[in-house]
C-alpha cells in the first residue's frame, strides 16, 4: 500500500487506528491500539502541520530486519518481518503525479523532510529516523547534523540531520539505541567509522561480559565508552564529582566543537541515557550574566562556553530533538524523574586527538596574557575543528585580509585537528566578529610548554612556533584584523 496524507490528518485518533496501525500487523491486542495511536500522535505532534506524509508499508528496514533474525524471529510468538516508511515532503503531493511529472519528482527531492520507520513491536514501535530541525514546529536549534540518504517510491533524497530512535526495551535499550545513533551519525560522515547493527553491539559486549545480553538489562556508561572505543575512538568520560562549574563548560565545548555526547542521568533508583547533540539559539545579550574570570595578568575575561545553558538531546523515550536545561535535563518527563541529573559524559573523539577540552580551555587561558594590548572585559569561545574545515573558513572568510589568509595557510602548519580559542571584544562578540585567536595542537597533550601552541594573535601581536627552530616567536606584524566568528560545526 502507498498513500499520501498530511499531518494533520494522519495524526487524528481514527486515522491511526483504523488505517496506519492495522498496517504494522504488531502481533499485539486490538485494544492497545490506542495506546499505539497515542504514543504515534505524540511523535507526529512535535512536526509542523500541512506537511504531506506518503506511507509504504512492506518496507524492509535494515536495522529492525538485524533485530528480526537475532532475537524475535527465534520467539513463539509471530512478528512481522517489514516494517512501514513515512516519508516527510514540505509540499502538496499527489502519489499518481510522481509517476507521470518529472517535475513533481524534482519537487518532491527538493521538498524532502526526512522519514519515520514504524516498526512491528511494542512497546516501541517508533524506528530508525532522521528527521530535518526545519520540520519541527520548534527548529531554531543548531545541531549536530550528517547527510542521511534514503528514497520516496525509489526516488534518491538526500537530507541533513541527527539519526534517532525509539528503544524496544527488549534488544535496544537507552544505551543500546544511543550506541547506534552515535555509529550512524559518524559512519555516514566519516569514511573511517561505519553504522553498527544492534546485533554488533551485542556481540561487542559478549566478550567482557559473563552474563547474556539479550533480553538487555541495560548497559552502564563505562559500558557504552567500551563499545564506542571498540569503534575506533579515543573515549573520554567525565564525571560531575569531579568538576565543579567546569563541568558544564567543558560539555558546552564539545558540543561547539560539533561531536555528539552519550550523556548518563542519574539519581538514587534510577538511570538513563541520552545523547546531546546541539543547542539553542543563543540571545547576545546571555553573556551579560557571566561572570568574569581573572587571568594571572589580571585582566577580566568572559568564557562564552560557561553561556550556553540549552542543550539539544536526542532521547529515545521521546521525539527528537528535545530541548532541555544542563541543569534540569529531564523537564519534559513524568515528576518522579525530578532530580534527575547529568552525572557522566562520554564523548567519543577521534583517536589521535590527545589534548582534550579542559585542558585546552587553562592552557588558553595562560597563552592569553602574552599576547599584548588586550583589554578587560573580552569574550572568548573555545572548541574544536578539523584541518580541513578551518583551513576552509580561513580561505572563505570575505573579511580576512589576504596577507593574514597567505600567513596562515603558507606558513603555519596544522595538525589534523585544532583546539581554536576566538578572542573578542566584547561590542565585536555581539557582532560576531573575531578581533584574535589561539591555535592548539590537539594531537600535542603537554600544556606544561609551549609546544602545543600552534599560533595566536591579537590586533597585530602574533606568537607562533617556529618549527624548524622549536621556538616560540613573538612578533608585531600587521595581518590580523576584525573578521567573521567561525560557524562550521554546528548547523
Amino acid at each position: 500500500m502507498i498513500k499520501a496524507t498530511t499531518i494533520n490528518e494522519c495524526i487524528t485518533t481514527d486515522v491511526l487506528e483504523k488505517e496506519i496501525i492495522p498496517l504494522l500487523r504488531i502481533h499485539t491486542p486490538s485494544c492497545l491500539y490506542s495506546d499505539i495511536a497515542d504514543n504515534l500522535r505524540y511523535y507526529l505532534g512535535h512536526l509542523r502541520p500541512n506537511i504531506t506524509i506518503i506511507i509504504e508499508d512492506e518496507y524492509i528496514d535494515k536495522v529492525y530486519r538485524d533485530s528480526y533474525y537475532s532475537y524475535y524471529s527465534t520467539k513463539l510468538k509471530s512478528y512481522n518481518r517489514s516494517c512501514l516508511r513515512l516519508s516527510f515532503i514540505d509540499c502538496d503531493i499527489e502519489i499518481n503525479d510522481i509517476y507521470t511529472s518529472p517535475e513533481v519528482r524534482k519537487n518532491l527531492k527538493e521538498n524532502y523532510l526526512g522519514f519515520m520507520i514504524l516498526r512491528p513491536v511494542w512497546p516501541g514501535c517508533v524506528g530508525r529516523t532522521a528527521i530535518m530541525p526545519k520540520a519541527l514546529i520548534n527548529g531554531n536549534i543548531l545541531i549536530c547534523s550528517t547527510p542521511i540518504r534514503s528514497s520516496v517510491l525509489g526516488i534518491h533524497t538526500v537530507i541533513n540531520a541527527f539519526p534517532h530512535s525509539s528503544q524496544d526495551s527488549e534488544i535496544m535499550t537507552c544505551a543500546e539505541t544511543s550506541i547506534w545513533a552515535i555509529m550512524e551519525y559518524f559512519g555516514n560522515k566519516y569514511p573511517e567509522y561505519s553504522p553498527i547493527l544492534p546485533s554488533q553491539i551485542i556481540n561487542i559486549l559478549a566478550n567482557k561480559s559473563s552474563e547474556r545480553q539479550i533480553p538487555s538489562h541495560g548497559l552502564t556508561y563505562l559500558d557504552i565508552s567500551y563499545v564506542l572505543k571498540s569503534q575506533g575512538f579515543g573515549c573520554k568520560v567525565y564525571a560531575k564529582v569531579n568538576y565543579t562549574h567546569e563541568f558544564k563548560r567543558i560539555f558546552s565545548c564539545y558540543i561547539e566543537s560539533g561531536i555528539p555526547i552519550a550523556v548518563a542521568l542519574t539519581k538514587p533508583g534510577l538511570g538513563h541515557a541520552i545523547l546531546c547533540i546541539g543547542r539553542t539559539q543563543i540571545p547576545q545579550n546571555t553573556i551579560d550574566s557571566i561572570p568574569y574570570q581573572t587571568l594571572k595578568s589580571g585582566q577580566k575575561i568572559r568564557l562564552w562556553n560557561d553561556a550556553v545553558t540549552d542543550f539539544v538531546f536526542i532521547d529515545d523515550n521521546h521525539p527528537c530533538y528535545q530541548i532541555a536545561n544542563f541543569d534540569n535535563p529531564v523537564a519534559h518527563y513524568h515528576p518522579d524523574w525530578k532530580g534527575c541529573e547529568i552525572s557522566h559524559f562520554i564523548v567519543p573523539l577521534y583517536k589521535k586527538i590527545y589534548l582534550d577540552a579542559p585542558n585546552a580551555i587553562n592552557y588558553s587561558l595562560e597563552i592569553m596574557p602574552l599576547l599584548k594590548n588586550i583589554p578587560n572585559d573580552i569574550v572568548s569561545r573555545t572548541f574544536l575543528a578539523s584541518n580541513h574545515t578551518y583551513k576552509d573558513y580561513i580561505m572563505n572568510d570575505p573579511d580576512m585580509p589576504p596577507a593574514f589568509k597567505d600567513f596562515l595557510l603558507e606558513k603555519i602548519h596544522f595538525p589534523k585537528f585544532i583546539w581554536i580559542t576566538e578572542i573578542s571584544e566584547y561590542n565585536d562578540f555581539l557582532n560576531e566578529k573575531v578581533n584574535g585567536f589561539i591555535l592548539l595542537d590537539a594531537t600535542e597533550p603537554l600544556t606544561n610548554t609551549f609546544t602545543s601552541l600552534i599560533y595566536a594573535c591579537y590586533a597585530d601581536y602574533n606568537i607562533f612556533l617556529d618549527q624548524q627552530n622549536s621556538e616560540i616567536q613573538m612578533k608585531q606584524l600587521s595581518l590580523c584584523s576584525k573578521f567573521n566568528s567561525f560557524n562550521r560545526n554546528l548547523r
